[in-house]
């Protein structure tokens, strides 16, 4: 892949290297790239590129976010709504960004910071820029909320805040919110 080199690691207990959502495989790619660029007295010729997959991991979760790109493109087609991704980082990002664009019906954008940064997906014509989710406070208010929660795994599910079971009525349900739980 554009002249980097790539180390395969296989093996029964590989499989740990992975991490959440790949966080420790990240990690020890960062430290492969570092180790590999490493300036020898003050001098460094060029920059080698070393990407690092556990068990075909990076092919497996490309496939995995790319279906969940499809996925809510179709439900933000189908509801004219905007939907909110959980965070990921810049090479996920990337990949949810072009299958969307391949798709096309549907307009995507970043929002938030760092270790936050999510993508937002909107229908073509749809609001520009969503909100940042609001955090979930324990303030009494005459309806409760509903909150929905979207992972790459998973379905989205729904649950419904209230201060007892009889409080209830989801005919009367107005206001959601998007939050990572």
């Amino acid at each position: 892949e554009d002249g980097a080199k790539k180390i395969s690691v296989c093996g029964e207990d590989a499989a740990i290297l992975i991490g959440h959502h790949g966080d420790t495989l990240d990690s020890l790619q960062y430290l492969a790239n570092l180790a590999a660029n490493k300036r020898v007295d003050g001098k460094k010729d060029s920059y080698v590129k070393i990407n690092v997959d556990v068990e075909g991991y990076r092919a497996k979760r490309e496939e995995t976010l790319r279906a969940l790109a499809r996925r809510m493109a179709a439900k933000v087609q189908k509801y004219k709504k905007s939907v909110m991704l959980e965070p990921m980082n810049p090479y996920e990002r990337r990949i949810i960004h072009s299958q969307a664009q391949e798709l096309g019906g549907v307009t995507t954008h970043s929002i938030g910071s760092g270790d936050e940064r999510r993508v937002v997906m909107a229908p073509i014509g749809g609001p520009k820029r969503e909100p940042k989710p609001k955090k979930q406070t324990e303030q009494a208010s005459d309806k409760p909320k509903v909150v929905y929660e979207y992972n790459p795994v998973r379905e989205p599910r729904t649950i419904v805040k209230a201060k007892s079971i009889e409080d209830i009525n989801l005919a009367d349900v107005e206001d959601t919110e998007m939050v990572n739980l």
